[in-house]
């Protein structure tokens, strides 16, 4: 039996519904060829982390195309399906064995609402029921029947904040390479529940510790392969979304795989109370800041989340921080296009009166004053992590402006602020404020707990998930919205698609 081909590759972006800006092809750093081989070597995505298991096993890795976007709009449908032509065009030149796949799970376009099922149905109608295809996603994933019809093997992160992309990624590959063999047999298992999430959101504390720690008791079975619970994504309008428990039963073992899901779902429904909003005001935590030299406090804006989808325009935080404290030193990233172009224009040390931020986000108001052009930059930057750390991103032309205490890195398109390197690629060390100002909503703490205690604060904006407050029109009424939402506790089962290893000629 030859060495498997593995072709890898991914399409990556979380969707939100309800963004003025939609997502263009410009948004996405695509790599390709032995350009993403290379970029595999160092990169701890779950892309990363699945690739290194599989050539462990033995697999000769075929690059596909992996693009990559930060949370925002609605993809431009064009531009999405020029890159899923892209991806087909490279499974058909190359006829590989199998196919290993790092997607989000929340991806829709301005036309269709569910971009990951398209894919892999369409990956699927190209190489038929035997090839076997393995999908790492997000745990804030809104699964589908599409999705589970065209594959079983989805495998999603375990911890928010996302620190085990390239633990999930290598699980994923081990059960690929075990469908190979023929040691797996997979069928997946289902229960979709009608709720959605208001807060404590943390894996490591709160209901959510309670309902991992049952999930890996479930999971030690013999029977069971893997459990995800998909907490979804609350601004994707999508019909099928709301909270997702899945299980990768080992051969004919399906009843076991029913049994787990409904226990862990029966759970989670029960728990569903316990989901309160539980992130501080931000006003008192303003007052309350005593300075230390060195020990910025970091604040995540849970509001306006270029993590969740924002635009990252928001103003909210150095707004209130100015009028409350302006003694504190503030460093924040605030996306305005049209500040950077002025900025640039007038060259560094240049003076401009400019109203920053705000045109985009509804609600949000600009912040007046006479800026300084500190810096001028590209934006591109490599993440150091822990979250996508060794991977590349593009915030488009920026501009560092400064306004008495308050510093902005001023960008051309959302930014990817949750890591240092968002600052430190600028010249700003966040060690030298008081505050820092971070446009996410946890996966800023494990990358900035080392300069300071990190708050992630209750903002007003496109992704702070507030019942009734969006237009929803494909997605049903949900709990809290619906306080009589009925689950359905019965799983559902989807067969392997793929053949045994002795109908798969691999010799």
């Amino acid at each position: 039996m030859h060495a498997p081909r593995i072709l890898v590759g991914g399409l990556f972006l979380e969707a939100h519904s309800f963004t003025p800006r939609h997502t263009a092809l410009a948004d996405f750093v695509v790599t390709r060829g032995p350009a993403l081989i290379e970029k595999l070597e160092t990169s701890d995505t779950a892309l990363a982390g699945g690739s290194r298991r599989l050539r462990a096993g033995g697999a000769h890795i075929l690059p596909g195309l992996s693009a990559v976007a930060p949370p925002g709009g609605l993809a431009v449908h064009e531009d999405y399906l020029a890159l899923r032509t892209q991806l087909l065009d490279a499974v058909a030149a190359t006829r590989p064995d199998a196919i290993f796949l790092d997607l989000h799970g929340a991806m829709a376009t301005t036309e269709i609402e569910d971009a990951e099922g398209d894919l892999v149905q369409a990956l699927r109608r190209l190489v038929g029921p035997r090839v076997p295809i393995a999908v790492a996603l997000d745990m804030h994933a809104s699964m589908t029947r599409a999705m589970l019809d065209a594959t079983p093997l989805w495998v999603g992160y375990k911890k928010n904040p996302h620190v085990d992309c390239s633990e999930t990624g290598e699980r994923a590959a081990q059960l690929l390479l075990d469908t190979l063999s023929g040691a797996l047999n997979p069928v997946a298992c289902a229960i979709w529940l009608p709720a959605l999430l208001l807060g404590q959101l943390a894996t490591e504390r709160g209901p959510l510790a309670e309902l991992h720690a049952m999930r890996r008791a479930l999971e030690r079975s013999e029977d069971l392969a893997d459990m995800s619970f998909y907490n979804t994504y609350a601004f994707l309008d999508a019909a099928e979304a709301g909270q997702c428990i899945t299980a990768v039963a080992r051969d004919d073992r399906a009843p076991a795989a029913q049994a787990a899901v409904e226990a862990l779902a029966r759970a989670v429904w029960a728990r569903r109370d316990r989901f309160g909003v539980d992130r501080p005001a931000l006003e008192p935590v303003i007052a309350g800041l005593v300075p230390q030299a060195g020990r910025p406090v970091i604040l995540g804006d849970h509001g306006d989340r270029v993590l969740g989808g924002g635009i990252g325009d928001g103003t909210h935080i150095i707004a209130t921080a100015r009028a409350r404290r302006p003694d504190l030193r503030i460093l924040a990233p605030v996306t305005d296009p049209d500040a950077v172009h002025a900025a640039r224009k007038a060259g560094v040390g240049a003076d401009l009166d400019l109203m920053l931020g705000g045109a985009l986000t509804p609600g949000e108001m600009p912040v007046a004053g006479r800026w300084r052009v500190k810096a001028l930059g590209e934006g591109r930057f490599v993440q150091a992590g822990p979250f996508l750390a060794g991977e590349p991103a593009d915030m488009g032309p920026t501009a560092v402006l400064q306004c008495g205490r308050l510093t902005v890195l001023a960008t051309s398109r959302p930014g990817l602020s949750q890591d240092p390197q968002a600052f430190l690629s600028h010249g700003e060390d966040p060690a030298a404020y008081d505050v820092v100002v971070c446009k996410s909503g946890f996966h800023f703490e494990p990358a900035f707990r080392s300069f300071g205690p990190c708050v992630s604060v209750d903002t007003p904006g496109m992704t702070n998930y507030v019942p009734g407050h969006f237009p929803f029109r494909r997605r049903p009424r949900y709990w809290p919205e619906d306080p009589a939402a009925v689950p359905d506790f019965a799983a559902r089962t989807f067969p392997s698609r793929v053949a045994s290893a002795d109908a798969r000629s691999l010799s």
